[in-house]
């Protein structure tokens, strides 16, 4: 990963991660991975940079106004994020899913990839079908981009510290 990202996005979410007892690399990385954190598609994903995509209740209801509630809403789509990514860890763990790559996985779903159900024949540079409990692509690409934020940020402090 590399990119010049939004300082304020990620102390959203960083306030948002340590707020919910979250690892904020995590959240950055998931991120990074769906948006570049709200790099792509300016207008719409900077304002989502979690690629929140499910149904909100009625606690977020208001959030989807943009018109209404500029400032909040990122706010709101971040906090939301979070709260999914809470729901489907602790979902995948009482189902016996464990460990930091199936937890990551879980934010994205567990279960098979196919070519019915995403209209493609490849994806992360593998051929469909493919069983994400066995083999999380997701979880493993997210993995990758968690490890290399905490390796920046050690690295940045330590220069600081010079």
């Amino acid at each position: 990963f590399s990119g010049d990202y939004d300082r304020e996005i990620i102390q959203e979410i960083i306030a948002t991660a340590d707020r919910k007892h979250l690892d904020p690399n995590t959240l950055i990385a998931i991120g990074i991975r769906e948006t570049k954190l709200g790099q792509d598609d300016k207008g719409y994903w900077e304002n989502n940079p979690l690629h929140f995509n499910h149904p909100l209740e009625d606690k977020y209801k208001d959030a989807w106004r943009l018109d209404l509630y500029p400032e909040s809403y990122r706010k709101a789509m971040i906090d939301r994020s979070a709260d999914h990514f809470i729901s489907m860890r602790d979902d995948a763990r009482k189902k016996g899913f464990k460990g930091d790559v199936l937890e990551m996985q879980a934010y994205n779903g567990i279960g098979w990839l196919t070519e019915k159900n995403t209209g493609v024949k490849r994806m992360y540079g593998k051929r469909l079908p493919i069983n994400t409990a066995k083999d999380p692509v997701y979880g493993n690409a997210v993995l990758h981009i968690r490890d290399a934020v905490r390796e920046v940020l050690i690295a940045m402090r330590e220069n600081k510290k010079e």
